[in-house]
């Protein structure tokens, strides 16, 4: 680990609210300190090696049926706060799989998305940072190393639960359902029969809209976040409807929004109905 990057934590985070707030991207009115707070604890969890370590060994334990995974070995005894050791593994950036064949590109990819939803659903323990670098592939063994979980973050089994309500409400187009399942997750969503519930359910079904299609989804050929931007320009008409949205959601769309772009960057096509009913039923 660089020397002094867990003691600039605190200053830096506290910076970069000091700048969002001048720059009036943030309404005035939004409390922010909850959400800065937590981005100071998880930052500093990531640079703690042991803990790292140990929520490496964890997942190790969980995936370790399944040969499509490969989580590195911990070497315990080499290791320190600050110095994280374990086994080499070879691989490809994930990133530069573009010229594997189509179905192989599209495995990979139902794979790291199978793994998030058992992450949220199952072991409610998730690695929420999507860097690709923390991904290779063996083409040799045909599977997928894990790297880096300095950034897991464990959810709540009410998180869980009300997610899959979530999702579960929109496969069924239950606008009623996405609404209550949103705001039980802390999201605001306004109140009945307003342009901005409206448009807060259009946003829950334009996300989720790919997990409705019954075929794989096509994530080379598709307008979605185009769409999703238009929605964006429409919701700063509802600036005063704006609150800090639920931490642990922020850490989720960050996984969420990362596997889309690796997908993309893959040109895969996923049945993501298909996985997703598995965690429904």
């Amino acid at each position: 680990q660089y020397p002094g990057v867990a003691d600039s934590i605190e200053s830096d985070i506290d910076n970069i609210a000091t700048l969002l707030r001048i720059s009036g991207l943030i309404p005035s009115g939004i409390d922010l300190q909850p959400l800065l707070d937590d981005a100071k604890h998880q930052l500093k969890d990531e640079t703690n090696y042991r803990k790292e370590a140990r929520h490496q060994q964890t997942f190790a334990a969980a995936l370790a049926g399944d040969a499509r995974y490969l989580v590195p070995e911990i070497h315990a005894d080499l290791g320190k706060k600050n110095v994280l050791a374990m086994s080499y593994v070879e691989g490809q950036a994930i990133e530069t799989l573009g010229h594997l064949a189509q179905v192989t590109r599209n495995q990979i990819m139902a794979a790291l998305f199978e793994l998030m939803l058992r992450e949220l659903f199952e072991l409610r323990s998730m690695q929420t940072d999507p860097n690709f670098a923390n991904y290779l592939y063996n083409a040799d063994t045909q599977q997928i190393v894990l790297l880096d979980f300095g950034a897991t973050r464990n959810f709540k089994a009410g998180f869980s639960a009300q997610y899959k309500k979530l999702v579960k409400a929109a496969l069924d187009g239950d606008e009623t359902g996405i609404c209550n399942a949103a705001a039980k997750l802390g999201y605001a969503v306004g109140e009945q029969n307003t342009a901005y519930r409206a448009l807060v359910t259009e946003l829950f079904r334009t996300v989720l809209e790919p997990l409705k299609q019954q075929q794989s989804f096509d994530f080379a050929n598709t307008d979605l976040p185009a769409r999703l931007g238009k929605l964006g320009e429409h919701a700063r008409a509802f600036r005063d409807f704006w609150q800090a949205p639920p931490a642990d959601a922020v850490y989720l769309h960050r996984k969420v929004g990362g596997m889309f772009l690796l997908a993309t960057r893959l040109q895969a096509q996923v049945n993501l109905r298909q996985l997703v009913s598995e965690w429904l039923d």
